[in-house]
């Protein structure tokens, strides 16, 4: 059931359009190799290594893959990480963004994939849910901007949260010398995926996509 509800929640129902792009975006990655496929495949075997998503190796890999490979992110993300890197021909003409999906791989970026594994009844399902979980929510986590979404807003929201909560804590971290947010900050742009069970990952993640509810309420849930 969760499953369809997070399609509905994302207006990303899976019908034989999608299913049929979903293989001929499948095709495109048969049959020619990008320069940054090794990266993926190294960063899918670092987060596969994890006991709780090691079953889920080939839909994590086939879905990062082709991920990278659907031009429709570029053009549907609500931020972009980055400025795309326009490709040209030797005549000068525009060919297109590269990656195709315009955005450069990052580190754990296959972490971001391995919790909808286990609500996904199929390839498909994975891989629409989270292209439409990434271009409404997750791309916020990757951009630098002053949306409220975005990484720097909720880094910002953590350090008030912990002076406002726990200044003891906060006073104490700092008297040895160690940065809180340096500590959390990859807990909450991987929205702590590897650090908490994945129940408890799959509520953060449903809150995230809640945006009727506040910033606030999504680094409180823990």
């Amino acid at each position: 059931m969760r499953a369809r509800i997070y399609k509905k929640i994302l207006y990303s129902d899976v019908t034989q359009k999608e299913i049929d792009n979903f293989h001929n975006l499948n095709e495109q990655f048969e049959r020619w190799e990008a320069a940054y496929d090794d990266i993926l495949y190294a960063d899918i075997y670092q987060i596969c290594n994890d006991d709780k998503y090691f079953i889920f190796q080939d839909m994590i890999e086939q879905c990062v893959l082709i991920f990278f490979r659907d031009r429709y992110i570029l053009d549907h993300m609500k931020s972009k990480p980055h400025a795309p890197i326009i490709c040209t021909s030797s005549t000068e003409r525009i060919i297109g963004a590269y990656p195709p999906n315009g955005v450069v791989p990052l580190k754990k970026f296959s972490s971001y994939f391995a919790p909808i594994c286990f609500i996904s009844n199929s390839k498909e399902d994975c891989y629409y849910i989270f292209r439409a979980f990434y271009c409404k929510y997750i791309c916020y986590m990757n951009s630098i901007s002053s949306h409220p979404q975005s990484i720097v807003s909720l880094c910002k929201l953590f350090e008030d949260l912990l002076q406002m909560y726990e200044p003891e804590v906060c006073y104490h971290l700092n008297h040895l010398g160690i940065s809180p947010l340096k500590t959390a900050f990859p807990w909450i742009v991987f929205m702590f995926v590897g650090v908490l069970e994945v129940d408890q990952v799959s509520i953060l993640f449903t809150q995230l996509k809640f945006t009727a509810f506040s910033t606030l309420d999504f680094l409180t849930l823990g």
